[in-house]
């Protein structure tokens, strides 16, 4: 059985609003994130799906199929080592937990890729920690886009971004020729031809956009990246809903939720920080960093979860201030 610490480090799991906890199971997470995160795509390997559900390994809740994530080593159990099946998925972050050796064309891949992250590290040019997150720099961040086994290559989303690697000369944007022989000989313009159409592609976008995308990067919902910029922007605007903000957050039961709401009314009951609308209460900038920071242990599970908010909370405002001074001093 895997620890949730372990889960975690390996990069399935971020922040809260990854999983959600069960009155059953306890903590579940979708099954299609936990296969792009493990074999790049949505659908699961071939395996035995009605051995997954009598084995209590998935459940379907809420029309989605979740799996129950101390029941992960089960899963992985099934799938198994998927050497007949490798040349249709991408492997790498699976390969990784479960310490299994990468070959071919996806180690080729990673490599590639670290070195152009040390190259940017190196380098420091414009953006580029916002382009080693869209890379991942503690675990694979792409998503697979098609394999074509006949002409060995790959084609990888890593964000907004597809990049295609292969063994041969090709006069295409973001393809990368990934032939030892060749990259040898042309490491350095082949890194700065990439740097310079990923910035191109993706990066050289307005102020808002940048934020947004890099605040998605700490709460894995753009959504609520989006209204937190705007909330931001138009600091009296009432536009952050609390039903919103009450995922991220895991509630003793749903009597702490409605208690602890009745609170935080009261207490700025003579202020202009939130609002009643027709479906629900909304809170302008202020009032979103207020709704965290009187959130109290007992309003919580535990206080592992009080610990979790407190860091899912520093890493917004952190990131939005750095986001603002990384524009400030390189535009």
């Amino acid at each position: 059985m895997f620890s949730f610490s372990t889960i975690k480090k390996s990069g399935l799991i971020h922040e809260n609003g990854d999983f959600i906890v069960h009155p059953t199971f306890d903590k579940i997470i979708l099954l299609k994130k936990v296969n792009k995160f493990f074999f790049g795509i949505k659908e699961t390997p071939i395996t035995n799906p009605q051995y997954l559900l009598m084995s209590n390994i998935i459940i379907k809740y809420k029309d989605e199929n979740y799996l129950i994530l101390s029941k992960l080593h089960k899963f992985i159990e099934a799938i198994g080592s998927m050497e007949n099946q490798s040349h249709k998925f991408l492997t790498i972050n699976y390969y990784n937990f479960i310490g299994q050796e990468i070959n071919g064309i996806q180690k080729d891949v990673i490599d590639f890729n670290n070195q152009f992250i040390n190259y940017l590290n190196n380098k420091k040019p414009l953006y580029y920690n916002t382009i080693i997150k869209m890379f991942g720099d503690t675990f694979f961040n792409g998503y697979l886009v098609g394999i074509e086994n006949n002409t060995n290559m790959i084609s990888i989303k890593y964000d907004n971004i597809i990049i295609t690697y292969g063994y041969t000369p090709i006069d295409m944007k973001l393809y990368i020729n990934i032939n030892i022989n060749h990259y040898d000989y042309n490491h350095n313009n082949i890194n700065n031809t990439l740097y310079e159409q990923i910035k191109e592609a993706y990066l050289m976008m307005d102020i808002d956009r940048f934020v947004v995308y890099n605040l998605t990067k700490i709460t894995n919902n753009e959504g609520f990246a989006s209204l937190l910029v705007s909330s931001h922007n138009n600091k009296e605007d009432h536009c952050i809903p609390i039903y919103i903000i009450n995922t991220f957050i895991n509630f003793k039961n749903n009597n702490s939720s409605t208690k602890y709401l009745d609170r935080f009314q009261k207490i700025y009951k003579e202020t202009t920080i939130w609002i009643n609308s027709e479906d629900d209460i909304l809170l302008n900038f202020e009032g979103f960093n207020k709704y965290f920071l009187n959130l109290e242990l007992n309003d919580l599970s535990s206080i592992n979860d009080k610990e979790m908010i407190n860091d899912f909370y520093y890493n917004i405002t952190n990131e939005l201030i750095s986001s603002y001074k990384t524009l400030y001093y390189e535009k």
